[in-house]
């Protein structure tokens, strides 16, 4: 398991998946980079706001992440073979959409080619190159439903 694109851990260990979670959230909000999205119509809009004063600006990318909020899968093999397991928030499609570098940026994508029939909800994060921290992110949900 990976949190935030920081720290490595290893699923089951609670306790310490828990702590870092807990530490990612007490991070104070202005640390991070400003994010939003907007569905209006045919476009997906996302503004990216510029760095953080006094931190350092590292090449990043805008991802956008196509998400299947549930989906149950029957499992045929292993320790939980035979048992039918939920998953939440399954990516479905992860696509670049744009690069920053410290100053504002807006990206527009066309909804429709993003879309999937299972993937009703959309996730942008600012991501730095390599793998790295997640700087922002920001969901919309009901991707499917008509926006004016």
């Amino acid at each position: 398991m990976v949190i935030n694109g920081r720290e490595h851990f290893v699923g089951s260990r609670e306790m310490e998946v828990r702590q870092e979670i807990e530490a990612e959230l007490a991070r104070p909000a202005d640390s991070f980079v400003p994010i939003s999205m907007e569905h209006r119509g045919k476009e997906l809009t996302i503004h990216v706001g510029a760095a953080p004063e006094g931190e350092p600006v590292p090449e990043a990318t805008v991802w956008v992440a196509m998400v299947m909020p549930r989906t149950a899968v029957d499992i045929a093999r292993g320790e939980n073979g035979g048992r039918e397991l939920t998953y939440y928030n399954v990516v479905r499609r992860l696509v670049p959409a744009g690069m920053w570098s410290g100053e504002p940026v807006t990206v527009t994508l066309p909804a429709e080619e993003l879309m999937d029939d299972e993937a009703t909800e959309c996730a942008a994060l600012l991501q730095v190159d390599g793998g790295g921290a997640i700087l922002g992110a920001t969901a919309v949900t009901n991707l499917g439903a008509s926006n004016p």
